[in-house]
Formats: C-alpha cells, structure tokens, sequence
C-alpha cells in the first residue's frame, strides 16, 4: 500500500485570478498615471507599482492551481512499503524512515512516535493534515506495520 500527499498542491480559484488581473491592472495603471502626473517616477512610485505587479502575478499563479512555494522546492508525505518520507516545509530538511528499522509505532493524539530497533524516537506531527488525510496515513501506517510485523496502537 502506498499513501502521497503533495502538501503545496492548491485549488484553482477564478476569484484569486480576478484579484491578481485587478491587482496588475492597478500597478500599469499606477505608471502610466504618475507618468502623465509628474513626467517621472520616483523610488516609491517604482515599490508600488513593481509590489501589486507581483502581487498580481502570484495571485494569477495560485489561481490557476500553481503553488508561488512550488518555486523553492517540494513539500509532501510519502509512505510506501520501504520507508516513509516527510518534508513538511519547502525549506525544511525531508525525513526518511525505513521500515526495517522501526521496532514499534505508538500513535498519540495528532502525532506518531516511531521507535527505532536502537531506541531513538522520532515525531511524525499530523496536524497540518486535514482529516481525511490523517485517517488515510493512519490506515497506511497501521497496514504497513502489520505487514511488517511491527508493534503498534494505532485504531
């Protein structure tokens, strides 16, 4: 059994495409405004317009379904019959955790306890996970364990 969440995955949204089209619209309109104003931009005009400009331009991105994190790497969940990988944060460090090493699973309120066959515990916190989710890992986990021969207490 095999269990993946990509944890950067977004829904599309036609009301965040609209914001970034108006929030773009804004910052060309800004320019072309202080242009025919003042002839010029100063440094403030340039913050602003260059601000809502990309402002616009990630709102556009995530409503289309495209993650603006998705540009400085991954984040996801991925348990499979070998091991289990977990990177929670685009900058954050991916844990892995072989199966064959695991001598015992004790599953807490929203977090597990994996116990390593030379006694060193590790976390797994579920509670960026939405509900469906936890249930679905906990059943993969449970099946995995058992398969394994794992000592476990998960429901």
């Amino acid at each position: 059994m095999e269990f993946y969440k990509d944890l950067l995955k977004i829904e599309k949204s036609k009301f965040k495409i609209v914001l970034g089209i108006v929030a773009v619209i804004i910052s060309i309109t800004w320019f072309i405004a202080r242009i025919k104003q003042n002839g010029n931009l100063n440094t403030f005009d340039w913050i602003y317009g260059i601000f809502f400009g990309l402002q616009g331009i990630l709102n556009i991105m995530e409503g289309y379904g495209i993650s603006s994190s998705r540009i400085f790497g991954k984040a996801f969940i991925s348990i499979d019959d070998e091991k289990i990988q977990i990177k929670t944060h685009v900058f954050s460090k991916t844990q892995i955790l072989y199966w064959k090493e695991i001598k015992a699973i004790n599953y807490k309120t929203n977090f597990f306890v994996f116990t390593s066959k030379n006694n060193i515990s590790t976390n797994l916190k579920l509670s960026e996970f939405d509900y469906l989710s936890i249930k679905e890992i906990k059943k993969t986990i449970r099946e995995i364990a058992k398969k394994n021969d794992i000592k476990h207490d998960i429901k």
